[in-house]
């Protein structure tokens, strides 16, 4: 039993589909969630459309640094070049609102969540295979055979922590077909929708 305490972490590879899984979520939940702005040193993808504090929080490695070390993140991790992290006030705000809260964090972030024993509901989003993953992969143009490399490393990451550290996710999705993969991302939600009197048909 993981508990009321409405916090949900998802985490999962780079490309495995838990935005488009949250983005369903959201549209037809409207009312259900808040989502956690985290912060990033990487730049805002213009091709996306990201805006500083939609996304996430765009910020320079000199600040990223000066909230490490006042301990003002809730977990930070280190990936492709960039820092990342969850403040503490930024969790605190999305709390206040009586909503389920959405972390999506990255495996690393997840270790160290669960080390500061933080209550939530942990799920992970994994590919079918790797096989499959890289497949998805290349079928997106724009991406380099270094960022390609990179993505499938990760999944493999993922796949091997899922396997050998069962404590570490209450549920593990395999987003094979989106729809599929959303229903299964509801049925995880159940006790924290009903928490929060959204329960719908899914």
């Amino acid at each position: 039993m993981v508990g009321l305490s409405k916090i949900v972490v998802i985490s999962g590879p780079s490309g495995v589909g838990k935005s488009a899984i949250l983005k369903l979520a959201q549209e037809r939940y409207p009312k259900a969630f808040a989502f956690v702005v985290s912060h990033t040193t990487r730049l805002p993808r213009e091709d996306k459309g990201e805006e500083n504090g939609a996304e996430h929080w765009f910020v320079d490695r000199v600040e990223m640094y000066r909230m490490v070390e006042s301990g003002e993140l809730l977990e930070h991790t280190y990936s492709d070049g960039h820092f990342n992290g969850i403040s503490k006030n930024a969790l605190e705000e999305a709390l206040k609102t009586g909503k389920i809260v959405i972390l999506d964090v990255e495996l690393q972030g997840v270790r160290s969540l669960k080390y500061r024993h933080l209550n939530a509901n942990y799920i992970a989003v994994l590919p079918p295979s790797l096989k499959i993953m890289e497949e998805r992969l290349r079928s997106r143009e724009y991406l380099s055979e270094e960022n390609i490399k990179r993505k499938l490393k990760n999944a493999a990451e993922y796949a091997e922590a899922v396997q050998n550290e069962p404590h570490l996710f209450n549920h593990v999705i395999i987003n094979d077909h989106l729809e599929d993969a959303y229903l299964e991302f509801g049925n995880a939600l159940l006790d924290e929708l009903n928490a929060v009197d959204a329960v719908q048909v899914l």
